[in-house]
């Protein structure tokens, strides 16, 4: 009926690989981040999985992922702080969730879930080990690394500064127009053999003067062959 159904089906594998993956929780409710170290301005992501008591997967739910910093080293006033974000139904993954925590300050978190039962599935659940997850971001030592994009603004400032011009890159060609003129000089080496490309001029002259040396060398000694008498 126009579905690729391969797709589908290995879509749905990879979800439920992913899925057996998450750290934390018990049958029931169990999520977890793409890792446990970042750098600071890196964006967490989160996923969950969610099942009713009769394992099927729950849908339709409204929940939070929460962040809540329990270390900072350079502002302890900081600590018991929250950061929440909303979790919305993965298409096609019923019973996945997926959150995404942005502007995290450094410092180590605690990430739980909560909203419309899950926490409550959590703590009723004797299968649940851990009830949050543990998360650490670092100070980024360079913040150039973290954003890879060139910014117009500052690239026009630092070409002001030392009284250059910026231009956009479809305006290249004014550029080219007012480099000067340089001279380049190439050299190339070959290397001339019997041996060698057999198409190049050196490499047939070499044949020729070969030739030549191995006729005269022939010459030289039948005369002197004939000359001594021994032919």
């Amino acid at each position: 009926d126009g579905h690729n159904l391969e797709n589908a089906f290995l879509s749905q594998v990879l979800r439920w690989a992913s899925g057996t993956q998450l750290p934390i929780g018990g049958k029931l409710v169990r999520f977890g981040t793409n890792q446990t170290h970042f750098r600071f301005g890196q964006t967490i992501h989160v996923r969950a999985r969610i099942l009713k008591a009769n394992l099927l997967p729950e849908s339709h739910l409204h929940f939070n992922v929460q962040a809540r910093i329990i270390h900072d080293t350079q502002n302890a006033r900081r600590v018991g702080r929250l950061q929440s974000a909303p979790m919305i139904a993965a298409p096609g993954a019923p019973g996945f969730y997926d959150g995404v925590l942005t502007g995290l300050e450094p410092g180590t978190y605690s990430i739980t879930l909560k909203g419309n039962g899950v926490a409550a599935k959590l703590a009723n659940d004797p299968t649940t080990v851990n009830h949050s997850e543990i998360i650490r971001i670092k100070a980024a030592k360079n913040l150039e690394m973290l954003d890879p994009s060139a910014d117009p603004r500052a690239l026009r400032r630092l070409a002001s500064a030392g009284h250059g011009l910026m231009l956009q890159g479809p305006d290249f060609p004014v550029l080219a127009a007012c480099l000067p003129p340089q001279k380049h000089i190439l050299k190339s080496v070959q290397r001339a053999g019997l041996f060698t490309n057999p198409k190049n001029a050196d490499t047939r002259m070499l044949h020729w003067l070969f030739l030549l040396i191995f006729v005269l060398l022939a010459t030289c000694e039948w005369i002197i062959r004939k000359f001594k008498g021994l032919i």
